[in-house]
């Protein structure tokens, strides 16, 4: 699902979607802050854990089938922790927009 360019692919037949709705499937907020998390660690190129959520806004339901595009902005770092915004996008528009810190392993 998530590309090495970090666009993902939602698929027909994700797990999550099981109990999720049955009848109209989407993806559970939970698992796009999962996925958040880890094209974080990908950006940085270092295992990283959520610390803290600070914003998490969900704009449009994300479905099977979509095409996303990720976008990270780097807001802050303190020692081991970094601030960070990561968005999906459709096209032109938000889907998602969450405002996080992850503590970077070393």
């Amino acid at each position: 699902m998530l590309q090495e360019d970090n666009t993902i692919k939602i698929p027909q037949n994700l797990h999550v979607f099981a109990g999720h709705f049955e009848d109209n499937p989407i993806v559970p907020g939970i698992y796009s802050l999962e996925l958040a998390v880890c094209i974080m660690s990908r950006f940085l190129k270092k295992e990283v854990t959520l610390e803290k959520i600070i914003r998490c806004k969900f704009t449009t339901p994300l479905v099977p089938s979509m095409e996303l595009t990720s976008k990270v902005e780097l807001l802050s770092i303190e020692n081991d922790l970094q601030k960070a915004r990561v968005q999906f996008w459709v096209d032109d528009t938000v889907t998602v927009d969450i405002k996080f810190v992850v503590k970077i392993i070393e």
